[in-house]
């Protein structure tokens, strides 16, 4: 993965070229990927078909709630009997080029991963990091799933950490599903967002500085063992 060696690649790929070539997301899409997004997936590892021979990958946008939503699919073959597809919904920040490790783990343990960059993250559009409601991402997920129903593996799995566990728990008691009604079988929850430390403190700051401040310079924390890939993320 990208964060075992000790120095820090620079990205080597041209974002603008890379979503002009961005085709509608297709499953079952032959299309051989452009030099730019090659790159992309080796910067943050996304390059799995390297360890994973077997598996194929397919990349592309779904529209969703008025936004691109840019969308990683790995699939394994079908001789490998795959236990079902696994959703992965990234935390606020973040984007899908991060996880994958998480992605490598699926896979191994026999699943079909799909992915999807949340609007203003990676390489869905949207401004960088906002949202006009949170209900926007309930709405991005709900139609992801739409798109894809029926073209994926069954069953369906679902991984939200941070904001991408709280879409799930928002989606899921919102729409009042329960185990029998839910689309996912299983949904795990990665430190789900629910109120940040400090709640109340940056409650009252968030309201006395808003008429001053568009913009909040971004802290990071030591909050992972792994030092490179700490690093790579600043």
């Amino acid at each position: 993965m990208y964060w075992k060696t000790d120095t820090i690649e620079i990205p080597n790929w041209n974002r603008a070229s890379l979503l002009e070539r961005l085709a509608p997301f297709e499953p079952e899409s032959q299309e051989p990927l452009s030099e730019d997004m090659v790159a992309y997936c080796r910067f943050y590892g996304l390059d799995l078909w390297v360890e994973h021979p077997e598996v194929s990958y397919r990349q592309g946008y779904v529209m969703a709630d008025r936004h691109q939503v840019m969308v990683h699919y790995f699939c394994l073959p079908a001789q490998k009997k795959p236990k079902g597809t696994v959703f992965i919904l990234h935390g606020y920040f973040d984007h899908v080029g991060l996880y994958s490790q998480l992605i490598d783990r699926c896979l191994g343990a026999g699943f079909d991963v799909l992915a999807y960059d949340q609007p203003g993250h990676g390489l869905s559009s949207g401004t960088p990091a906002a949202i006009g409601s949170f209900l926007e991402y309930q709405a991005v997920l709900t139609d992801v799933m739409a798109n894809v129903r029926d073209r994926l593996r069954a069953p369906w799995y679902a991984v939200g950490q941070s904001t991408g566990g709280a879409i799930l728990i928002d989606y899921l008691l919102t729409n009042h599903h329960t185990r029998e009604t839910s689309d996912f079988r299983r949904v795990v929850l990665l430190a789900p967002l629910v109120r940040p430390a400090g709640w109340l403190g940056a409650k009252i700051l968030h309201s006395l500085a808003r008429p001053f401040i568009s913009r909040w310079r971004r802290a990071f924390g030591a909050n992972s063992g792994n030092s490179r890939f700490l690093k790579f993320l600043r």
